[in-house]
């Protein structure tokens, strides 16, 4: 089941701001210019009803169906990182050239909270069934499950590969970790909002950049 005791959901936001793990959420420029209207990370849901423009997604369809439509989503890692290196073969982010980083503190909003191993927006998906059940799980999904045995303060925050987390959880189909959440107006509000990454890309024949800025 989604977690729904307020205890525990400050276990696993206390488990976070630990780690000093980030959470991440990746849009188009025209979903962007939505959110600073709606003052925050709106579920599709709100999107929709709002009548603002918004990027339709494939998995649309399948977020009504697996029931998170009207829910939030982030991630717990930075799904760019890669892409930024130098020879890198990684992708962009899918979810698109602007992130928005937020710190964990905007989860207290939560009314209930779901943090699963693979896409809510995967066939079959389950959002009881598999979200993690406490803070103790939650820990597990990170490189090292005891946050003190990690060699640098960095390496806290890494989240396991796919194979370790298969492995751990008895599982064949885990990816990476998400979150999904019922808040009171489906929305994490940017006011607790860190910083913004855009991708070095063009916008008009600028810089994306300058286009966010202003």
């Amino acid at each position: 089941m989604a977690i729904k005791d307020k205890q525990e959901i400050e276990n696993i936001i206390n488990t976070l701001e630990a780690r000093s793990v980030n959470l991440y959420h990746a849009c188009q420029l025209k979903d962007f210019r939505s959110y600073i209207q709606l003052g925050g990370i709106p579920s599709r849901n709100k999107l929709l009803n709002s009548s603002l423009d918004f990027t339709a997604f494939d998995t649309d369809k399948i977020d009504k169906e697996n029931q998170v439509w009207d829910k939030v989503f982030g991630n717990f890692s930075d799904f760019g990182r890669e892409f930024t290196k130098e020879k890198s073969k990684s992708q962009p982010n899918p979810y698109g050239p602007i992130q928005i980083v937020f710190k964990p503190n905007a989860l207290r909003s939560a009314s209930d909270l779901s943090i699963t191993l693979r896409s809510a927006g995967a066939r079959n998906f389950d959002r009881d069934k598999e979200c993690l059940k406490n803070s103790q799980e939650v820990e597990m999904m990170f490189q090292y499950p005891n946050p003190n045995q990690a060699p640098t303060t960095n390496q806290k925050k890494n989240i396991a590969f796919a194979s370790e987390l298969n492995s751990r959880f008895g599982r064949d189909n885990c990816f990476s970790p998400e979150f999904n959440c019922s808040t009171k107006d489906e929305l994490l509000s940017f006011d607790d909002a860190i910083y913004i990454v855009v991708d070095a890309c063009l916008y008009k024949g600028k810089h994306l950049s300058t286009e966010v800025e202003r």
